[in-house]
């Protein structure tokens, strides 16, 4: 079964009576013709006021956060308001030609 998703499902949501739940999201990604993989890891809990995450990227040089390549992990930040409905990215592929 198929979930159709809405303008509501862009923005944070109200927290439920779950004490295990909180606001995530989590992209992976690789670039195999190096080798490296890596991901974007963000939370938010509206009730206890935790916000946190960060990027990875490793390679078969090191897998540890020691020893990755980059790992930039950001724990316990300020929470604050977030409106995501009018972000964007500006890529040169989508740009028209000409």
């Amino acid at each position: 079964m198929a979930t159709e998703l809405t303008a509501a499902d862009e923005i944070f949501h109200s927290p439920t009576d779950d004490p295990d739940w909180c606001e995530s999201g989590w992209f992976g990604f690789s670039i195999p013709q190096r080798n490296i993989n890596g991901f974007v890891y963000y939370f938010h809990d509206v009730r206890t006021g935790v916000c946190g995450g960060g990027p990875a990227l490793w390679d078969p040089s090191g897998e540890e956060v020691y020893d990755c390549l980059f790992y930039d992990w950001r724990w316990r930040q300020p929470p604050s308001e977030l409106a995501v409905t009018g972000l964007g990215v500006t890529s040169p592929a989508a740009a028209p030609p000409g």
